[in-house]
């Protein structure tokens, strides 16, 4: 019974592994026009390096809102609604979101 499950469960990812190469294997990719709405400087925890931040910029593009976490020059150079880009890549059959969205600085 245990080599019917093992057996299943192999097939099963094979089968998804496959179909998610299939759909992203060339993707679409967008450009979608936003703006800064928010951006924020906390203290790095974890990070053993006194005064070591992380940087973060949020944007909304296309009717959503997307973290980024941005090096120390980006996050200076950015302004509160400056315009950016954020760049996506879809599959071509069912349109799932292949990558992590890219924040694109102009």
């Amino acid at each position: 019974m245990d080599d019917i499950v093992g057996i299943v469960l192999l097939i099963s990812v094979l089968i998804v592994g496959g179909l998610y190469i299939l759909e992203c294997g060339m993707p679409i990719t967008q450009t979608i026009d936003g703006a800064v709405i928010k951006k924020t400087m906390e203290l790095d925890v974890l990070d053993k390096a006194p005064g070591s931040y992380i940087y973060t910029v949020w944007v909304k593009a296309g009717g959503k809102v997307y973290k980024f976490t941005v090096g120390k020059s980006t996050y200076f150079s950015l302004e509160e609604g400056a315009p950016v880009k954020v760049g996506l890549a879809i599959g071509r059959m069912w349109g799932t979101y292949c990558t992590s969205p890219v924040l694109i600085v102009p």
